[in-house]
């Protein structure tokens, strides 16, 4: 059966059949019918080429907006729901029963911190939100980074939160106003809306008014007016430079249910000086460097002494319009107190550092990283 079979496959002509069927009637009717279907629709096009052109412009601007515009920081912002609602069950450290019966200084943990807590999307020609600021409260951060400019050019111009240049106001992002962000912050962060409100929580200022010193003025208002009630006592002012206050080797427990203001600015002789509790400027309480710096540090052991009794703060060292984040890993080994990190990019980095922060925003370092 298998050999007949075989035959009269092997006696096909395929050449003879395509032959048979192109010459078929039917087929022939098909193809004048196709051929002028084909010349009306030529003929349409040419007659229309304008109108049509000018249709698909507006097709393809709707598919734009609609794949990257539209409802874009949910979008993004919906990411961190997905990864990281699994992995966070954060609890207060008031409710660390080690931590609490001890006597742990500042300088002992590690701080989960986020990096330009106001952009959800990305750097730069984007938007900038209060949301992103929520959402980065919600999942465990306790530090916040917040980038201040002027609204405009008038010395009178209310202050915005936005990513740019301080000389010439450049404002890369769209902005928000300085005074709804920190009434929103002074509400939301202590509430129960977030897991750990009443862990402390460090704000930090990145004054880029060009030493304006009114901005200053007007900052210093703001503060009073939405954390009167959560600012620490006096003596930690001026970055303790009167009292000769080091918040780096404070009891944590001194510092829960408040907020603790740095800035990295010289903010000397203006309103916001007795506010600012903690400055690489001024007192040197603390030190700010990027993630290259850290990578090119040559004397490790210096670097992990600092940390045993005062705080490093490592920023991202790439601009790019895209964000990303780093192996944290580094720093953390060096006992850096407040590595920040991009918490709306839950890239591999981000989703392992979340891991590191999933039940305490405050994590208590290895022994030989504390100064005993």
């Amino acid at each position: 059966m298998f050999n007949t079979l075989r035959e009269r496959v092997g006696n096909i002509n395929p050449r003879e059949h395509i032959s048979k069927f192109t010459s078929s009637p039917r087929v022939s009717r098909l193809q004048i019918q196709f051929n002028e279907k084909k010349y009306q629709v030529s003929k349409f096009i040419q007659a229309n080429k304008t109108p049509l052109i000018i249709s698909a412009v507006i097709i393809a601007i709707v598919i734009f907006y609609f794949v990257v515009f539209f409802r874009r920081v949910p979008r993004f912002l919906n990411r961190m729901d997905r990864e990281y609602s699994h992995r966070c069950q954060i609890s207060s450290i008031q409710y660390n029963k080690k931590i609490m019966e001890g006597n742990y200084r500042l300088c002992d943990f590690y701080i989960a911190s986020s990096y330009k807590s106001y952009l959800p999307c990305t750097n730069y020609y984007d938007y900038a939100c209060m949301d992103a600021i929520k959402k980065t409260l919600y999942f465990g951060a306790r530090h916040i980074d917040l980038d201040i400019m002027p609204k405009g050019f008038s010395n009178c111009d209310d202050l915005v939160i936005c990513n740019g240049r301080g000389r010439g106001n450049w404002q890369y992002t769209t902005s928000i106003p300085l005074e709804e962000t920190l009434k929103m912050i002074s509400k939301y962060a202590f509430s129960t809306k977030v897991p750990n409100g009443s862990d402390p929580l460090f704000i930090t200022l990145n004054m880029k008014t060009w030493n304006n010193k009114q901005a200053y003025e007007k900052c210093a208002v703001l503060i009073k007016q939405y954390f009167i009630k959560k600012l620490l006592p006096l003596e930690f002012g001026f970055q303790g430079r009167h009292s000769r206050v080091n918040i780096s080797t404070s009891p944590i427990k001194k510092l829960l249910d408040k907020v603790i203001f740095i800035c990295n600015d010289d903010v000397t002789d203006t309103g916001l000086d007795e506010l600012v509790n903690i400055s690489s400027k001024n007192y040197g309480n603390m030190r700010q460097v990027t993630y290259k710096e850290v990578e090119d540090c040559k004397d490790i052991t210096e670097f992990r002494n600092f940390n045993k009794r005062f705080m490093t703060q490592v920023v991202p060292s790439f601009e790019d319009r895209m964000k990303s984040n780093f192996n944290y890993l580094l720093p953390y080994y060096l006992g850096c107190q407040f590595i920040c990190m991009n918490y709306t990019e839950p890239d591999k980095w981000m989703k392992l550092y979340v891991e590191t922060f999933k039940e305490f925003s405050f994590v208590l370092k290895p022994h030989k990283l504390r100064n005993k």
